[in-house]
């Protein structure tokens, strides 16, 4: 059996040589919500790449747990894991208007997510320049582009609508955005300026739902 490195090596190559690059394609940037990702040759560009490699040193410590943990929650799993780590407790008319503005953000995030990732076409950093990840999901490796970040737009779109019904746990809301944000840095799934540009969606989002 072939060692994953090696497995790992082939399938990288495949995607490179099918077309997977990084650039402007498809709709064409006037269709999108977001500023573009970084040029390749940047100085942002670089900065992603540098952020990228030095994270690569969190593997197998605490903080390398709690992405891997973070990854692989849902979206339900999500929402509470904001609620408990922000103690709030929603009685049932608030958890009712709260699951509203989620399914209509659910809904438009949809479309327009799937949209600007087409528009971008940009490589997952893991892919350019391997090293470890904390988790590895096939379906995203060979359909999901990187830019933007969906769990940075997932978690910005909970703790926004929160902090809208809950003004006084906002700041602690936003630092779990951010937190969780991160660990797709961390976990080799993101460059820093899919995170970036994952949450400029996000209040995007948030602000075309709550009127």
């Amino acid at each position: 059996m072939l060692p994953l490195a090696a497995v790992m090596t082939v399938i990288i190559g495949l995607a490179g040589y099918c077309g997977w690059s990084s650039g402007y394609h498809v709709l064409g940037p006037q269709a999108a919500w977001i500023i573009p990702p970084p040029q390749p040759d940047s100085a942002k560009a670089q900065e992603d790449k540098r952020i990228y490699f030095e994270t690569r040193k969190l593997a197998g410590s605490l903080r390398w747990q709690r992405a891997a943990f973070e990854a692989n929650l849902s979206d339900s799993e999500t929402v509470q894991l904001f609620l408990n780590r922000s103690r709030i407790q929603m009685t049932p008319g608030e958890n009712k208007e709260f699951l509203l503005y989620l399914q209509k953000a659910q809904k438009l995030a949809y479309v327009a997510m799937k949209r600007e990732k087409n528009i971008w076409h940009r490589r997952r950093p893991f892919i350019d320049y391997g090293g470890a990840v904390c988790t590895f999901n096939y379906e995203h490796f060979f359909t999901n582009w990187s830019y933007p970040s969906g769990h940075t737009v997932r978690a910005y779109t909970i703790a926004l609508i929160l902090s809208e019904m809950y003004p006084s746990r906002r700041e602690i809301l936003l630092k779990q955005a951010y937190e969780f944000a991160e660990s797709r840095i961390i976990c080799g799934m993101h460059w820093k300026s899919d995170i970036k540009g994952g949450e400029e969606f996000a209040y995007k989002l948030v602000r075309k739902i709550i009127r």
